[in-house]
């Protein structure tokens, strides 16, 4: 009778345990859907843990073909690597000589391709309860737009400049 009691404790627990995983399953699933944001997860061996279908979208490929290594070749010819803007090496030496205090390391490169974008691109290690590095996330932001906007208030800026210097110089 004790065993049994035991067991049916250890179902419950269980099934507990279970919820409470599909739930935070739910929450990382529900965050990766919903936000603009490219977001990739990898472990210490560079393989896809998560990716959502805003990376997909940005990076122009299928979100089925976000798994594996980023090292591998994917079937177009182009590993996933250079999709993301690094060469392995860049990513190897980024990752182990970047100090501490300089984490999280953000960078805005060009895209190029039809039409070009302009990326904010940020590397972040993932850390362990222990505090040990337990994996890698790369978030892609498009600032394309944010671009175009900033080029246009500059050009604007100039023209009013201009426009505003003739006047006063015949006067």
């Amino acid at each position: 009778a004790s065993q049994a009691a035991v067991a049916i404790q250890n179902v419950r627990l269980y099934a507990r345990t279970d919820e409470a995983l599909a739930r935070r399953v739910q929450e990382l699933d529900s965050i990766l859907r919903t936000t603009r944001e490219g977001v990739l997860l990898l472990d210490p061996d560079w393989r896809v843990v998560a990716a959502n279908r805003a990376l997909a979208d940005f990076l122009g490929v299928a979100q089925a073909e976000l798994t594996g290594s980023i090292m591998e070749t994917r079937p177009d010819g182009d590993p996933l690597i250079a999709l993301i803007g690094y060469t392995a090496e860049d990513l190897r030496v980024a990752c182990r000589d970047t100090p501490p205090e300089e984490w999280p390391r953000k960078q805005t490169i060009t895209v190029p391709g039809p039409p070009e974008r302009h990326v904010e691109r940020t590397l972040a290690p993932v850390r362990g309860r222990d505090g040990a590095i337990s994996g890698w996330l790369l978030v892609f932001r498009d600032l394309t737009a944010e671009m175009a906007l900033a080029r246009l208030r500059e050009d604007m800026t100039r023209m009013l400049v201009h426009d505003l210097r003739s006047p006063l110089t015949v006067l």
